[in-house]
């Protein structure tokens, strides 16, 4: 589903932030990138989501290169869930920003009621649709963001620090929200316990390279191979 060859990245020619990082992500599999602050990970997920663009190697999602030429192809693909749900939620009610997306692709008026209730059902936020978004708590905050993306349909979600700073009733709403899903998704995470609750393999970057790549519970058991990743 995804697949990086030697992905060279970052916020300008001159500043990569990402090195030849290479690795495959399959249909449906759940991957926890860590790493230190700065080794990389919102960039490489930036670079995912088509926000960045790799500066040499290559980049594919679902066959398809992550290039400007292809960049409406990939985001019909591609959900990113920001660190910072306030980043993302920008509408009047929950409902009005669920609808943003689908009106700003055309969907009919029909279809796109069918996708907001249908949504908000499988994260159980019915009730929050009519709220203002500035009504909403953090949890809230972070399902309805949530629900923003996967209400486009598409197949591979990523995650930027889905859990910072919630509360323990909050965090376990969103990990079994997430724990519904088949979708391809990465995340990116400090959170060891939500790695291990979510995802089957992890990929840890360490200065913009691949420091080690494994089974969930072989890396995060490896507290000597943990120690060389700066973790």
């Amino acid at each position: 589903m995804i697949r990086a060859e030697k992905l060279t990245a970052g916020y300008s020619r001159d500043a990569a932030a990402l090195h030849e990082l290479s690795f495959t992500l399959n249909r449906g599999e759940r991957v926890a990138l860590l790493g230190q602050n700065g080794a990389g990970k919102s960039t490489l997920l930036l670079t995912l989501a088509g926000i960045l663009f790799p500066s040499s190697g290559n980049l594919t999602i679902g066959g398809i290169p992550v290039t400007k030429a292809r960049i409406d192809e990939i985001r019909r693909l591609v959900g990113f869930v920001f660190q910072n749900p306030d980043d993302q939620l920008f509408m009047p009610t929950v409902e009005d920003d669920l609808c943003f997306g689908p009106r700003n692709f055309g969907m009919d008026k029909e279809t796109i009621t069918k996708r907001v209730n249908d949504t908000a059902a499988v994260l159980r936020i019915p009730h929050l649709l009519k709220r203002p978004v500035y009504h909403l708590s953090g949890g809230e905050k972070r399902l309805a963001a949530l629900a923003g993306v996967l209400v486009m349909e598409g197949e591979v979600l990523l995650l930027d620090e889905p859990c910072a700073f919630l509360d323990t009733r909050s965090r376990r709403a969103l990990v079994a929200a997430l724990n519904t899903l088949t979708h391809t998704m990465m995340i990116a995470t400090h959170d060891f316990d939500l790695a291990r609750a979510l995802c089957s393999r992890v990929i840890i970057l360490r200065n913009g390279s691949v420091c080690a790549e494994g089974k969930t519970t072989e890396i995060l058991d490896n507290p000597d191979l943990l120690e060389r990743c700066g973790l």
